[in-house]
């Protein structure tokens, strides 16, 4: 007999899992309201997980879960089949709102991710260094105003992975590898993410007159 081939059978498994979420859609669409929740069933503990490790916080990461399923349901015209399979649709839409948790914490924190000086190879910032934890009344109100030019110029990144993995390392101080994890990509793509997501603020926000030349930091090999 021959072996077994894992790797067939994985395909065969993905392609079956896709076609039944491509049904469940479909059905849940003309209002079979348990199509839909077999379509969250099937996919909860996937996309809690995954904002588990991003949020760091039990309670943030189930509020969250269902807040990305509760617009699932809503938009479920929005996903294109002839884009792409519903799990990946799901993950883009669970990584916006996520990010959405993300940009809040970082208004209530009324702080922004800090930056230093760097080596003239490493990658160029797009926002300036902020170093004071305690700044005056005045440099506050720039840091803010800085903060709402980036989440106007992140809106334009029409790529949802240099988006989410950007806001990851930025805004959430995660770190590569752990951001690789969460999106189940390797670090050098995140990298590469991270860096063509710099480029791209950058130049929509020196198109505006805001960006200056700054080093990024922290070091994208962390």
């Amino acid at each position: 007999m021959a072996p077994e081939n894992r790797g067939s059978r994985t395909d065969t498994d993905t392609t079956l899992s896709a076609a039944e979420d491509a049904l469940l859609v479909t059905e849940a669409k003309a209002g079979c309201r348990a199509a839909m929740d077999q379509l969250i069933r099937k996919h909860y503990e996937a996309v809690y997980r995954k904002a588990q490790r991003t949020l760091r916080n039990r309670e943030d990461a189930e509020d969250v879960t269902q807040e990305i399923f509760l617009k699932v349901s809503q938009n479920l015209d929005r996903w294109n089949p002839s884009r792409g399979r519903f799990q990946a649709w799901l993950y883009t839409v669970a990584g916006n709102t996520v990010i959405d948790v993300i940009r809040k914490r970082t208004r209530d924190e009324k702080k922004l991710p800090a930056y230093t000086p760097a080596d003239a190879d490493e990658y160029e910032a797009v926002i300036h260094s902020i170093k004071d934890p305690a700044p005056d009344p005045e440099q506050h109100a720039l840091n803010l105003e800085l903060l709402q030019h980036i989440e106007c110029a992140l809106n334009q990144i029409t790529n949802p992975n240099y988006r989410i993995a950007w806001t990851l390392r930025h805004l959430a101080d995660t770190s590569i590898a752990e951001i690789a994890e969460i999106l189940d990509t390797p670090e050098n793509t995140v990298k590469v993410w991270i860096h063509r997501c710099n480029e791209k603020l950058r130049k929509i926000l020196t198109d505006k007159g805001i960006a200056q030349d700054y080093n990024l930091t922290p070091n994208e090999t962390d």
